[in-house]
């Protein structure tokens, strides 16, 4: 799975900016965005996870 870690995804430019790699990697490998905020999981129309940190450490990491 690709991890790719943000402080805030409110803005639009910034999640653009955090996605853009994702966009360009174009394989079927699990792509997750983790944002430092209390958010829930959240799968976007391009089929990226967005999950919030503390989700994120309980779920993932062992």
């Amino acid at each position: 799975m690709y991890i790719q870690v943000t402080a805030d995804i409110s803005d639009a430019k910034t999640k653009e900016r955090e996605i853009r790699p994702y966009i360009l990697l174009n394989d079927q490998i699990t792509k997750i965005v983790v944002v430092n905020k209390p958010i829930k999981e959240m799968v976007d129309d391009k089929g990226f996870t967005f999950i919030g940190i503390t989700e994120f450490l309980l779920r993932y990491i062992k």
